[in-house]
């Protein structure tokens, strides 16, 4: 049932859009080694303190220890360490209150036009709205906001303690809430694309037609785990990662040397339920955890700009998130042909050798460059067209904005070839932001100042046709 009518339509064009911010709940799992979604910063200490106290913000802006140099702070300023997407959508606003007057005087662009007022809302209080059976909180923020930004990342698994909902009686009620609002205000991303997207199964097999078809390029073999699954499900000869659904790159993975170990109990937990996350078992690629990662970000079907991210250290058996990562800004970089070269040339290459490259004729730069743009732009196009096609959808998160995380893979002859890990979507893409330098950040700041609001005026204007 419909509880409500399409987006307002006063005129096609507003003149100022009201966008409702709320962060996923699992955003503050803030760990020291796993710093990429937050970012270090000096701010008045009279501001800070407001925050600090604040209950509602607390985890999303937190006092640094003082072994990150707080002795070095000037006098009147306190060292933080601040949630990353709560710097973008702070960027987008003109509002001076609560938290948003607090990041804009730490990183205020000073743009003209910006057509978006910005409200934060706790997750607790957004959830309070969402699993009432009462429909009348939804109705409310119906008539307040043209958009939520967020919200629990419905593409991973939210019946978490984090997320307060165990019971799955409120889960039922949040999701069912959900697609309520989304018939009413834009989300971003999507309530439907972001439910299917938790289907991760389904998402490599586009990505594998796509390879095929349009890139023509080599991926690792992903089937789903069922009693027909060869055994030992992994081997020396041909070593398998397991991989589950509704899970990011970090949890739910078990490699080689685990997945050789398993046994036929434990397989057949595995094998697909109705309703259940499925298991997949997928060719492992040891360039992910050696040479690392690319992480691109996306921006309206281009590439826009990316981060290397590169492993130093070795992982644990069962978790590739045991390796200590760093992360800086792509400038030069080699072909496929060049890393293979390094990589045939010397046995003990490191991940810096092959994924840094420090000079460079600029054809040389420029060639490498376009070998990596082609191949995301061509995949993310296709991507885009096969989601719409099956959800019927007019606009797909994908073309606002993504990450895409590329690693590489041998084909058979020995070859090199680019292939997509990972899409990230919506508010949910880690930015890598606390490394200087710094300017992904803030470039994702202003064009999404400029985007969100544009993205706006075209679903009203569908809306209108």
């Amino acid at each position: 049932m419909q509880y409500f009518t399409s987006f307002n339509v006063d005129t096609i064009r507003k003149q100022r859009y009201q966008v409702l911010l709320v962060f996923d709940p699992a955003g503050k799992e803030y760990q020291e080694e796993h710093r990429a979604s937050w970012s270090f910063e000096e701010i008045p200490a009279a501001e800070a303190n407001i925050y600090l106290d604040d209950a509602r913000y607390n985890g999303w802006i937190l006092r640094t220890d003082p072994e990150r140099g707080e002795e070095t702070v000037r006098t009147g300023y306190v060292s933080v360490q601040i949630y990353e997407w709560v710097w973008q959508f702070i960027l987008l606003s003109r509002r001076g209150r609560s938290l948003l007057q607090l990041l804009i005087l730490i990183k205020w662009r000073r743009q003209k036009n910006i057509r978006m007022d910005v409200t934060f809302m706790s997750w607790a209080d957004f959830k309070s709205i969402m699993t009432k059976k009462s429909t009348s909180g939804l109705l409310d923020l119906a008539k307040k906001f043209d958009c939520l930004l967020g919200g629990a990342d419905l593409s991973q698994e939210i019946k978490t303690s984090e997320h307060e909902l165990t019971n799955s009686k409120h889960l039922d009620i949040y999701i069912r809430n959900i697609q309520y609002l989304s018939w009413a205000i834009a989300m971003w991303p999507p309530a439907k694309e972001a439910m299917y997207s938790k289907h991760k199964y389904d998402l490599i097999m586009d990505l594998d037609s796509i390879a095929k078809t349009d890139t023509a390029t080599c991926r690792p073999v992903t089937a789903l785990i069922t009693r027909d699954s060869p055994r030992p499900l992994s081997s020396e000869n041909n070593p398998k990662v397991v991989k589950r659904e509704e899970s990011n790159t970090c949890k739910n993975i078990h490699f080689p040397e685990v997945v050789h170990q398993l046994n036929e109990k434990e397989i057949a937990s595995m094998y697909p339920r109705d309703g259940q996350p499925r298991w997949m078992l997928q060719t492992y690629v040891p360039y992910v955890a050696r040479i690392g990662e690319w992480r691109i970000f996306m921006r309206d079907g281009q590439m826009m700009q990316g981060i290397i991210t590169t492993p130093h250290g070795g992982r644990e058996k069962n978790h590739e998130a045991d390796v200590e990562w760093s992360w800086t800004m792509l400038a030069g970089q080699y072909s496929l042909q060049e890393m293979r070269e390094i990589i045939e040339n010397d046995p003990n290459y490191v991940s810096d050798d092959v994924s840094l490259r420090e000079g460079g004729r600029e054809e040389e730069l420029l060639a490498a460059r376009l070998e990596l743009t082609q191949f995301t732009e061509t995949t993310l196009k296709a991507l885009i067209l096969k989601e719409k096609e099956r959800s019927g959808a007019r606009f797909s998160s994908l073309e606002l904005f993504c990450r895409l995380d590329v690693s590489v893979i041998d084909n058979e002859d020995g070859e090199l070839h680019y292939w997509v890990n990972e899409v990230e979507r919506g508010p949910y893409a880690v930015l890598y932001s606390n490394e200087p330098p710094l300017y992904q950040t803030g470039r994702v700041a202003d064009e999404l100042a400029q985007d969100i609001p544009n993205w706006l005026d075209r679903l009203r204007m569908d809306e209108c046709n």
